[in-house]
């Protein structure tokens, strides 16, 4: 091999290192962008979870109280509470989707299932 060839060969090797280095530096930086995204997204639920929970409390104080515009405010916050629940399923089966790499969580219900609707019974 001649002295042209290779530094021809040289050079190719060191550039193919090179993008090979840069490639590896993206990779590492997309991945850790990916994980601080799945991590603010687990905040995210357990903060809308945290505020489920009190919506729960405040049902059943409401229950319990004498307020003249209780069935109103019930009704409302019955409401507000079937939404935050499809909301929050909703979003957890995306995570587990996004974390697992699966189209379909096995063990969760639907966010639109009809076993949904039993959130008004429930007292917590």
């Amino acid at each position: 091999m001649d002295i042209t060839t290779y530094l021809k060969v040289a050079t190719h090797r060191e550039l193919k290192q090179i993008d090979l280095e840069a490639r590896e530096i993206e990779y590492r930086q997309d991945q850790e962008r990916i994980s601080r995204v799945q991590q603010e997204k687990l905040e995210l639920i357990d903060r809308a979870t945290h505020r489920l929970y009190s919506m729960y409390r405040q049902r059943k104080e409401l229950k319990a109280s004498n307020d003249p515009a209780k069935d109103d405010i019930l009704n409302q916050l019955n409401y507000n509470i079937a939404i935050a629940e499809r909301l929050i399923c909703g979003e957890q089966a995306r995570y587990l989707e996004a974390t697992l790499g699966e189209k379909e969580v096995r063990g969760l219900p639907a966010p639109d299932s009809p076993g949904r609707a039993e959130s008004e019974e429930r007292d917590f």
